[in-house]
């Protein structure tokens, strides 16, 4: 379904209150019992403008893949790391991810996705960072 998508996102680099970015935008929707698909495109706003994003979660994780000028595919597990190559115009490079916390709640009209998760470089930590998404059937579709 059409929808519109709302995310808040707070990236902490060190700093006692973060960095805040709120993005409203238009997107895709599709609901299933064990799989939910969001799509949308990233915008100026975002640092990303060219690049689409495509979230897929299902119980056990949630899987970030952008591709476009921003070039990265993450796994979200709670309570476990993993590493993702994150590609940029300006270059390419390794991150790990260790996820903290999902919670998500999703059926056929949208619902909610947050995300509390660490950033590290070679094992060291960069920030922690969160997201909090929520999705909601576009009233005009």
């Amino acid at each position: 379904m059409n929808a519109v998508i709302k995310i808040l996102s707070t990236q902490n680099y060190g700093s006692p209150h973060g960095n805040t970015l709120e993005l409203v935008t238009d997107g895709e929707y599709e609901y299933a019992k064990d799989l939910v698909k969001i799509v949308y495109q990233e915008s100026p706003v975002t640092g990303m403008e060219g690049t689409t994003t495509t979230l897929q979660i299902t119980p056990q994780d949630v899987r970030l893949n952008r591709e476009g000028n921003m070039t990265s595919s993450t796994v979200f597990r709670e309570g476990q790391r993993s590493d993702f190559l994150y590609s940029t115009p300006y270059g390419t490079t390794v991150l790990g991810v260790e996820t903290r916390r999902i919670t998500r709640f999703f059926n056929e009209h949208g619902g909610h996705l947050g995300v509390d998760y660490i950033i590290d470089m070679d094992h060291a930590v960069v920030g922690r960072n969160s997201f909090q998404m929520n999705v909601s059937e576009r009233e005009d579709a």
